[in-house]
């Protein structure tokens, strides 16, 4: 009897070798080659730098195929997705592989890179590997990253301007006349022409009759920020026409330290007849 169990022993002890022996050997023989897309059917990308700009989305086709099931070892692999840390957008999972699998002869997963649209400029690297259970290294594949900078765009025009004797606020034309004695606000307009949102700043400056400067303080919407194909009126403190002849603007757009646009527009004060009359009339 001892020595019929000790065979027993023997003999399990033989079979956990034997599987140990085995999965080793599994371990050791298995063969994967990874490959790397932007579409399903698309180039390989591995080794290559990639241009996108804040605000993009990239898709990443991730396929593993077993090289070594033809010999009738299976590969039972983990597909891990490393992102440097360079810029520091996680990867997200759009299907989930975390688990060791067996894949057949191939096995393709998706992931998801989102930059956000606030992204400066910079540059990382995607890896994505293949170990086997024991964390021995089958396969591997990286792309680089490159964020481009955001370039914003954007234009202004002379906008609009009030008036005591208009009564209301009406489109700025180069060269018009208001009459002389009148105190005018005047609003230009700028619009956002790029594809992203952006924080316009509005400047005016106005040369008066006598050649002398002054700069007009923003008192509505200047600062703000814009969505694409939209924008604001920045409203204007008042300057009071006390020269008869030529005020002469401009205005300027900027967002952050980038000036975008400027128009210049004139505003001839006369004295008006047609318009002391008019009051003259009123007060008969």
């Amino acid at each position: 009897m001892k020595t019929k169990n000790n065979g027993l022993v023997l003999t399990g002890l033989g079979l956990l070798a034997a599987i140990f022996l085995f999965n080793k050997k599994e371990s050791m023989n298995s063969v994967a080659s990874i490959g790397l897309r932007l579409e399903p059917f698309g180039d390989d990308i591995t080794g290559q730098t990639l241009n996108f700009n804040p605000g993009d989305t990239v898709t990443f086709y991730v396929r593993i195929t077993n090289l070594s099931k033809r010999a009738g070892v299976p590969v039972k692999a983990t597909l891990i997705r490393e992102w440097e840390e360079t810029i520091g957008y996680a990867l997200q999972e759009a299907q989930s592989n975390q688990d060791s699998y067996e894949p057949d002869d191939g096995k393709e997963f998706t992931y998801t890179l989102v930059i956000p649209s606030t992204a400066s400029p910079d540059l990382g690297l995607v890896t994505f590997r293949v170990k086997d259970p024991d964390s021995n290294m089958l396969a591997s594949t990286w792309v680089s990253i490159n964020i481009l900078a955001r370039v914003p765009a954007g234009v202004i025009t002379p906008g609009i301007v009030y008036y005591d004797a208009a009564g209301l606020w009406v489109y700025i034309t180069n060269g018009m006349e208001i009459p002389f004695g009148q105190t005018i606000t005047i609003a230009p307009d700028w619009s956002n022409q790029a594809d992203f949102p952006i924080t316009g700043h509005v400047e005016v400056e106005v040369v008066k009759p006598d050649g002398s400067v002054a700069a007009l303080t923003a008192i509505q919407n200047n600062d703000q920020e814009a969505q694409p194909t939209s924008g604001k009126i920045v409203a204007f403190s008042e300057l009071a026409l006390n020269q008869e002849g030529v005020y002469t603007f401009t205005a300027s757009l900027t967002s952050g330290n980038t000036l975008l646009d400027e128009t210049t527009f004139n505003i001839n004060s006369v004295a008006s007849t047609v318009y002391s009359a008019s009051i003259s009339m009123r007060r008969g």
